[in-house]
């Protein structure tokens, strides 16, 4: 009803769909690469490119980086904590993720990569036991928060012994709202600094 230009879908869109969409005629753009926080700026990238609004895409990547700047600055010379991600479907998030780059862009090191984790993977509470991190963070609300805090097996975990378990928005962004993530996480890991 809407007789689009184009259709934006991701690689993971059901391509049935996508197939009757391009029998009608409609063009198809198919974004591959949700990753990374670059993959996130890239795809507002080609959007503007896509849209004929390349100088807005681009003022908004530098609108991000221009904020990042100012994170990057307050932090600068901090310890830097040691963070673990997890959900609740028990995975964590190694090297090559957006979640990777949000924690070591707010200050922290990302405990999953330092264990060799690239990517997605499936963690159980031994494991977390095992890293010890001084800080988790998850983008499940506070309900996870408090399942975390409260859970008998998990007591003796730096993170959950100093109630240093934190949700923040925006980690699954996709595009130049990471910056959200960064700020929020930044402040819990470096409250002094903000």
């Amino acid at each position: 009803a809407t007789q689009p230009d184009i259709v934006l879908v991701a690689s993971w869109s059901n391509q049935d769909e996508v197939r009757q969409i391009e029998a009608l005629g409609y063009k198809v753009y198919t974004f591959t690469s949700f990753s990374t926080v670059e993959d996130g700026l890239e795809t507002v990238r080609r959007i503007g490119e896509i849209t004929g609004f390349e100088a807005e895409a681009e003022a908004l990547i530098a609108e991000f980086w221009r904020r990042y700047e100012k994170v990057a600055q307050r932090i600068q010379g901090r310890e830097r904590p040691a963070v673990l991600s997890w959900d609740g479907w028990s995975t964590t998030t190694g090297l090559g993720t957006a979640m990777h780059d949000i924690i070591e862009m707010a200050g922290g090191t990302n405990l999953a990569a330092v264990h060799g984790i690239q990517g997605w993977q499936v963690i159980d509470a031994e494991t977390i036991i095992a890293m010890a991190p001084e800080v988790i963070v998850t983008y499940e609300g506070p309900e996870f928060v408090a399942r975390i805090l409260n859970d008998p097996v998990l007591q003796n975990v730096p993170a959950v012994k100093n109630g240093r378990v934190y949700s923040v928005d925006h980690t699954e962004a996709a595009n130049h709202y990471y910056i959200l993530a960064i700020e929020e996480l930044a402040k819990y890991l470096h409250p002094e600094a903000f």
